[in-house]
């Protein structure tokens, strides 16, 4: 599985955009244990 994700903070002042301050994607790999999905491997720097 794979996902994107952004931080984004809020305007500081009135009439101020928001700001982006991070942006990244992760690919992970998920395991099935008991009846419940758990993320056995996360890679937050994947090269592909």
């Amino acid at each position: 599985m794979q996902a994107y994700w952004m931080t984004v903070f809020g305007a500081g002042a009135q009439n101020a955009p928001p700001r982006i301050a991070a942006a990244g994607r992760e690919v992970d790999e998920l395991v099935r244990v008991d009846g419940h999905w758990l993320i056995k491997l996360r890679d937050v720097s994947p090269k592909d």
